[in-house]
C-alpha cells in the first residue's frame, strides 16, 4: 500500500478538491510514476470511447472482502509517447472500483482503483503492458492522467519531461475543465522534473489563471514550496482579498494550503505577519488555518496573535488558537479536548484570558 500525500486540512476530505471521487483526484506519488513508466510497455495518449460496467461483486483488501466494480474501457491511440500503438488504434483495457460501504481510510491500495479517471469521451495519457494480443493497465490503483486534447508538444529529453510537457498542455488547453487543470497541478506537485517550475510560471500568466484564485493559489503554492520567494508577494496578496461569494459557496483550503507553504518555507518573521493579518479576515475558514499556521511556526513572535483569537466568534477558530498556545508555550494542560464550549472549554479559555492580561506574556 502506498499512503497518501497529505495536503494541508482534513476538512479538504469533504471538499470538492484534493481527493475527491473527481477525475484524476488522486496524484501519483514520482516514484510510482517512474516505475510505471519504466514497467510499461506504451505509454498514449487516448481518447476514451467507451467504458462499461462487466458486474459487482468483492475483492480482498488487507484481508477483508471489498465490495467492487468491474468495468472495461474502450481506448483509441491519438499519440504514443512509448511504445507502439495496436494495428487498428484500439485497444480494451479492465480495471476494478472499490465501492466500500463505509468509505475509505486506507490509502492508496494496490491494484484496485478508488476513483474512475477514465470517463467516456475524454482524452486521458494511460500506462500500458503488452501480452501476445492482449493490453492491460500498468497499475490498476492509477489509471491515467490528465492529458491535452489529441496531442501533447514533444519533449527531447526523456519520457518524464515528455510528461510534464503533456501537463503543461493541459494546464493551457482552452478545452481543459477546471477539474483538469486542479487534477494537473496536483500531478504536478508530485514531481521534481525541472520543467514543473517553468510551467507553472507560464500557467500564472494564463487566462486561466486569471480567472480562477483557487488555481493561482494552488500555482504560487507549489512554486513557494520550491523556495521561489519571488512568489510570496503575490501570494500573499491573493490570500488576503475577500472571497467572492461564488468562491465562498465552494471554497475548500486552497488559502490554507498556501499559509502552510509560508509555514514550511519562510522564516517566522516573514510569515506570521502575514498569518496575523489571515486570522482577522471575514471568512472563518480562513481564520481556523491561519490559526493552525501560526501554532504550526513553532514562534514565540505567533503568540500575541494567537492570544487574539481566543475569543473569536468561530468556536473552532478559538479552539486551534487555544492548542497553538498550548504548544508553544508548553502548556499542554491547557488545550481544550474539543470546540465544544463545555466546562474544559471555559477552564481554558479563563487561563488564556488571564495569561494575555499578564505582564509577563511575550509581546
Amino acid at each position: 500500500m502506498v499512503a497518501m500525500k497529505c495536503y494541508r486540512v482534513a476538512v479538504a476530505l469533504a471538499c470538492t478538491m484534493l481527493f475527491s471521487a473527481s477525475v484524476g483526484a488522486f496524484p501519483i506519488p514520482e516514484q510510482r510514476l517512474l516505475k510505471m513508466l519504466g514497467e510499461s510497455d506504451v505509454v498514449a495518449v487516448v481518447l476514451v470511447q467507451q467504458v462499461t460496467t462487466l458486474g459487482f461483486g468483492s475483492v480482498e483488501v488487507h484481508g477483508d472482502p471489498i465490495r467492487a466494480e468491474f468495468r472495461v474501457a474502450q481506448l483509441r491511440f491519438t499519440q504514443v509517447l512509448k511504445g507502439s500503438a495496436p494495428p487498428d488504434g484500439t485497444v480494451s483495457v479492465r480495471y476494478t472500483l472499490l465501492r466500500p460501504a463505509a468509505g475509505w481510510a486506507g490509502g492508496i491500495p494496490e491494484h484496485y482503483a478508488l476513483s474512475d479517471s477514465l470517463p467516456p469521451n475524454a482524452f486521458r495519457i494511460v500506462f500500458l503492458k503488452h501480452s501476445a494480443d492482449a493490453y492491460s493497465l500498468t497499475d490498476g490503483a492509477y489509471l491515467s492522467i490528465s492529458a491535452p486534447a489529441k496531442y501533447c508538444s514533444i519533449a527531447t529529453d526523456g519520457l518524464a519531461s515528455q510528461l510534464v510537457s503533456c501537463l503543461r498542455d493541459t494546464l493551457m488547453s482552452r478545452n481543459a475543465s477546471f477539474d483538469d487543470r486542479r487534477s494537473t497541478l496536483y500531478q504536478l506537485d508530485e514531481m521534481t522534473n525541472a520543467h514543473v517550475v517553468p510551467s507553472l510560471r507560464d500557467f500564472l500568466n494564463s487566462e486561466a489563471a486569471q480567472r480562477s484564485s483557487e488555481l493561482r493559489g494552488e500555482t504560487l503554492r507549489i512554486l513557494i514550496l520550491r523556495h521561489d520567494e519571488s512568489m510570496v508577494d503575490a501570494a500573499t496578496t491573493l490570500l488576503l482579498q475577500p472571497l467572492m461569494s461564488s468562491e465562498s459557496k465552494n471554497y475548500c483550503a486552497w488559502k490554507g494550503n498556501i499559509m502552510s507553504a509560508f509555514t514550511r518555507t519562510l522564516p517566522p518573521s516573514r510569515s506570521v505577519p502575514v498569518l496575523s493579518q489571515a486570522l482577522h479576515l471575514a471568512e472563518p475558514t480562513t481564520r481556523r488555518h491561519a490559526a493552525e499556521s501560526l501554532g504550526d511556526t513553532n514562534s514565540p513572535l505567533a503568540i500575541s496573535p494567537l492570544l487574539s483569537a481566543i475569543t473569536d466568534a468561530d468556536p473552532q477558530v478559538a479552539f486551534n488558537a487555544m492548542q497553538g498556545l498550548g504548544n508553544l508555550t508548553k502548556q499542554y494542560d491547557w488545550r481544550p479536548h474539543s470546540s465544544s464550549k463545555d466546562e474544559d472549554w471555559f477552564r481554558c479559555l479563563r487561563h488564556w484570558q488571564e495569561y494575555r492580561d499578564s505582564p509577563s506574556h511575550p509581546q
